[in-house]
C-alpha cells in the first residue's frame, strides 16, 4: 500500500487562540514542552496529550510568542519570549508548577539561552538600541550585559564549539565569537 501522511504524524494538540511552536524540549524529567503565542504547553505522556500552562504567576497569559525553551544542567527550564505585554525572559524551577520573571527592563526579545561549559547561562535577544548578549553565573537571578548595540538587530542563535569558544548570530548574518 502506499505511505501516507497519517501513516507518520498526527496532530495531537490546538491552541485555543492560534499558536506558532518555535521549540520543544524534552525536560530532564521526560516532559515535554513546547511555546505558544499566549502560553507554554506541556505533555507528560511523549506528545499524546498537551496541556496549557497557564501558571505563570505573576505574569499575565499573554506573554506574546515564545521563541526557546532551555533547561539548565540543574533542571530549571528558560523561555524567552517578545515583551508584548509580558516578559521576555521567565523561568521555572519546579517542572513549570510556577514561573518567575527573571528579565531586564531594557529586554525587549529573547530568542536563545545556552549554558556554557563553566555553567554561566547566556541568553541572546534585542533592545530597544539592537541587539545584545546577556550573561548570568548565577542561574538567571542577575544579568550583565556583555555585548550589545549589534547593527540595530537580535542576537538570534548560540553554539558552543569542541573547543569552548561561543559563536552567536544575529538576523543581519554576523557571527560573534568568545572564548570567554
Amino acid at each position: 500500500p502506499p505511505v501516507t501522511q497519517a501513516a507518520f504524524w498526527q496532530k495531537v494538540a490546538t491552541h485555543a487562540h492560534g499558536w506558532t511552536s518555535w521549540s520543544i524540549i524534552q525536560a530532564q524529567n521526560g516532559h515535554l514542552y513546547a511555546t505558544a503565542i499566549s502560553a507554554i504547553l506541556k505533555s507528560t505522556n511523549g506528545g499524546s496529550i498537551w496541556t496549557v500552562n497557564l501558571n505563570i504567576s505573576p505574569l499575565p497569559t499573554d506573554i506574546q510568542t515564545g521563541y526557546i525553551l532551555y533547561q539548565l544542567a540543574n533542571g530549571s527550564i528558560f523561555h524567552g519570549s517578545r515583551r508584548g505585554n509580558g516578559v521576555p525572559l521567565i523561568r521555572t524551577d519546579n517542572n513549570g508548577v510556577s514561573w518567575v520573571d527573571k528579565s531586564l527592563p531594557e529586554m525587549t526579545d529573547i530568542y536563545n539561552v545556552i549554558q556554557t561549559g563553566t555553567g554561566a547561562v547566556l541568553a541572546g535577544g534585542a533592545t530597544t538600541n539592537g541587539g545584545a548578549i546577556w550573561r548570568s553565573i548565577n542561574n538567571g537571578d542577575n544579568w550583565t550585559k556583555v555585548l550589545t548595540g549589534t547593527v540595530q538587530t537580535s542576537i538570534q542563535t548560540f553554539a558552543i564549539a569542541q573547543n569552548g569558544a561561543i559563536v552567536a548570530g544575529n538576523n543581519y548574518g554576523f557571527l560573534y565569537r568568545s572564548t570567554n
